[in-house]
């Protein structure tokens, strides 16, 4: 008897799960009948919050407010946006009664201001858990901060504080004369930088982009609450100023950009702009002994720090700059210490004919820094101090290569690659507000990302080497960083040796 009624047991239960996979299975085949009654070529739910565009779309609107503050938005899906203020005022600027001016009002940005003490503005920043920075450059300064929307307008408020209204009275500004000394010292921890920044001296001698970023302890003790504000006053002009939002509502954030930033925060400029020189590239050579020797950071060798330099178009003219871009692409480089693993840029030139070849040479890469109205494209590079002189030919000896036997596919992989690290990074809010804003404020016109690909996919084999061509005849800069400078050959030397060792007649 008690086995029937297991067996009986059993039955009812394997019944009961039988009839509910079958009732799941006809609710399966009704919402199957029911899905197939909506066309594949629509979304079945649209989940895009209200207030957000189309994430496809490139368009950018730009209001420009009374005071001549142009502001440029675009909408982006997300719950957080991005904020940017740009002004086109920097290093360039400054003379010698102002050299270091440009370096307080960047560190002194989001402290104290005539309305809040630092520890107030702090608070703020944290209670609404923004992430706020502030840099500046040979051309421009640029406060940028990424928040929730809900506080947009509270980001934007805290900018104009910062920009507008600073306190340079307050005892951070003599505070930020004693950090000047440690960030000078920092230079030997970053020596690649700190030659690239070296060879902007050699290119540009006497000329504002020429100028030093950091002042000198001695020009920094000249300056002044009182000189610095006064030339905050006089550079920060409303028809210099871009104030840009990425995943915003345009007329929203018209409004708001016109409560910090309008005519009643930042009058109209009586003065007409003053007009910026033309920079020169004249070349020549700018080198510095570091005090102490500069290690390579596993094996403690000794390495010094070199900079090849060349002219290059502004980046205004969008199409002159492609070539060089491409070509950038196509030499890549990095350092010898990460060549191991895949995604390196393995094979780029830099990698494949530099560091494979010469185990000397630890660091080589090809940098392209287009300005507003001239161009940087450079070759770094790390290796022995002994062996600098030997380290400069196999760079040049690359960009001649490159005129005799560019083929089709080293064209394709370096414009593919282009485009991916352009439209990789665009999709960071902050990168694209500053890329909207930089481009705003330099060109007046702002250029999507599609159309710069279509700019790329344009170049070709001749425009590439007609481009290294041109480097090699025109002026060249060197800049050298090192701790021993004994083999570091002269301006003159170099020039002669490039007249005489790549030709370009019949080829």
């Amino acid at each position: 008897r008690k086995l029937q009624l297991v067996s009986s047991t059993m039955h009812r239960n394997v019944s009961r799960v039988v009839h509910k996979h079958a009732r799941m299975a006809k609710v399966a085949c009704r919402r199957d009948h029911t899905l197939s009654q909506f066309p594949q070529s629509k979304p079945f739910l649209d989940l895009r919050a209200a207030g957000h565009g189309d994430p496809t779309d490139a368009h950018a609107d730009i209001t420009t407010l009374d005071n001549g503050v142009k502001v440029i938005s675009k909408q982006v899906p997300g719950a957080w946006s991005n904020v940017t203020a740009l002004v086109n005022v920097g290093a360039r600027n400054e003379t010698d009664a102002t050299k270091g001016a440009m370096y307080f009002i960047d560190r002194l940005a989001f402290k104290s201001n005539l309305q809040q003490r630092h520890s107030q503005v702090v608070a703020e920043l944290e209670a609404i858990g923004g992430d706020f920075m502030c840099q500046s450059n040979r051309e421009s300064i640029m406060y940028s901060g990424n928040v929730v929307q809900r506080d947009i307008d509270t980001a934007l408020r805290i900018m104009s504080q910062s920009l507008l209204i600073p306190d340079y009275t307050s005892p951070e500004f003599e505070q930020q004369k004693d950090i000047l000394l440690y960030d000078i010292e920092g230079r030997a921890d970053q020596p690649g930088q700190t030659a690239f920044e070296l060879i902007h001296q050699a290119a540009y001698p006497n000329q504002g982009m020429g100028v030093s970023l950091l002042p000198t302890p001695e020009e920094a003790a000249k300056l002044t609450p009182n000189v610095v504000e006064a030339f905050r006053h006089q550079h920060v002009r409303p028809d210099e100023m871009v104030i840009a939002g990425v995943g915003v509502d345009h007329e929203k954030f018209v409004q708001q950009a016109e409560t910090w930033f309008g005519s009643q925060a930042l009058p109209p400029s009586q003065d007409p702009p003053q007009s910026v020189a033309k920079q020169i590239f004249t070349g020549g050579l700018f080198q510095e002994q570091a005090d102490q020797e500069l290690l390579h950071p596993s094996m403690q060798e000794p390495l010094a720090h070199v900079c090849l330099g060349f002219e290059s178009p502004a980046w205004t003219v969008m199409e002159d700059i492609m070539p060089y871009a491409v070509l950038q692409c196509m030499l890549g480089g990095g350092s010898a210490f990460s060549s191991g693993g895949p995604g390196k840029g393995m094979h780029s030139r830099c990698y494949r004919y530099m560091l494979n070849l010469y185990g000397w040479i630890e660091t080589a890469l090809a940098i392209n820094q287009p300005y507003s109205n001239t161009g940087l494209f450079a070759i770094q590079m790390a290796c022995n101090p002994a062996r600098v002189s030997q380290a400069i030919p196999v760079a040049l000896n690359q960009l001649h290569e490159i005129f005799r036997n560019v083929t089709e596919e080293e064209m394709s992989r370096s414009k593919n690659q282009l485009k991916s690290l352009l439209l990789l990074n665009v999709e960071s809010k902050a990168v694209l507000g500053e890329d909207m804003a930089r481009q705003l404020a330099g060109g007046g016109r702002y250029v999507t990302s599609a159309d710069i690909c279509t700019l790329i996919d344009a170049v070709t084999m001749d425009q590439v080497r007609q481009t290294t061509r041109k480097m090699l005849q025109g002026n060249v800069a060197l800049s050298v960083y090192s701790h021993d400078l004994a083999n570091v050959p002269t301006h003159d030397g170099l020039v002669q040796f490039i007249d005489f060792q790549f030709k370009f007649d019949n080829i």
